[in-house]
């Protein structure tokens, strides 16, 4: 071994090309994990003709907390689907988020990943 790509996780099979929506990762010992959402990955098709993309369609889970979870807390679990790996997010943190309604009043930990940052400028 030459020690290349040693510590560093590098993405394959990537949906995007960016890594957005990748279903398998390779770990620093280069073991691959395969995201257990996987089966809720919808693709997003141009109305003329072949495709934007793919997402994680939070309906697909058929779970009814989703419609009685607020719009940032739907924002965070899609987040935790899309990057849950089984190392840094794990399925139990989707679930955590998915039973918000039990678990806000205590301090659970769940996993921030965030794909973009928007921030508002209040330069005239």
């Amino acid at each position: 071994m030459n020690g290349e790509g040693m510590g560093k996780k590098k993405e394959i099979g990537s949906d995007f090309g960016s890594g957005y929506g990748s279903d398998i990762e390779l770990d620093s010992n280069g073991i691959a994990s395969e995201n257990p959402y996987r089966s809720i990955l919808k693709m997003l098709e141009k109305p003329e003709g072949g495709e934007f993309g793919n997402y994680y369609s939070l309906r697909a889970l058929n779970d009814s907390r989703i419609d009685k979870l607020p719009y940032s807390i739907r924002i965070l679990l899609e987040s935790a689907i899309r990057n849950c790996d089984e190392f840094q997010v794990k399925s139990k943190d989707v679930e955590k988020i998915l039973d918000w309604e039990n678990t806000s009043p205590k301090q659970v930990e769940i996993p921030l990943k965030p794909a973009r940052v928007l921030l508002q400028v209040y330069t005239g």
